[in-house]
């Protein structure tokens, strides 16, 4: 979800940030349920432990340097 939540965030549209924002919390909220439920039901796979938390810094670091990129942070 990561590359829509970028491209809405640079879309020059009066609801393009909102939709990003949105983009951004269902992608985090579904992450956090995937982990939930795949500790509970022991479905952790060695390729799951390694791309999980590289997927979670992908979608806040491209975040942060969007933000950077438009000016919300120095």
């Amino acid at each position: 979800m990561t590359p829509f939540f970028i491209v809405f965030l640079f879309y020059d549209h009066p609801s393009a940030k909102l939709w990003s924002l949105i983009i951004f919390i269902v992608a985090s909220i579904t992450d956090s349920i995937d982990g939930y439920y795949a500790r509970k039901y022991n479905q952790v796979s060695k390729e799951g432990q390694f791309l999980d938390p590289l997927a979670d810094k992908i979608l806040v670091s491209s975040a942060f340097i969007s933000f950077a990129i438009i000016g919300v942070i120095d």
